[in-house]
């Protein structure tokens, strides 16, 4: 699951460079995140690589969804309460 998650990352950060491919980039690390959760759905770097990519995609309920339940994983998980946070005031504005 762990691999799952560094070839997530590193798509995502293609994708962030906004260059040709960046969908692809996107959508390829979207499913390896997802590939993550389906072998370890207690990975708490999964759910909230998830809730960070959702937020880039502006779908604000779904990135809630995936950084309430990292920090369910990890209540001490600093990074993404501070994200939960985020997402939660752009659903309320």
């Amino acid at each position: 699951a762990g691999r799952h998650v560094a070839a997530a990352r590193a798509h995502l950060s293609q994708a962030a460079l906004a260059g040709p491919g960046a969908e692809k980039s996107r959508a390829r690390g979207l499913r390896e995140l997802g590939a993550a959760v389906s072998l370890d759905p207690k990975l708490d770097s999964a759910r909230f690589y998830l809730g960070l990519a959702y937020i880039e995609l502006r779908e604000f309920s779904r990135a809630v969804e995936e950084l309430e339940e990292a920090l369910r994983l990890s209540p001490d998980f600093a990074s993404a309460r501070k994200y939960l946070n985020y997402a939660r005031e752009r659903i309320d504005s």
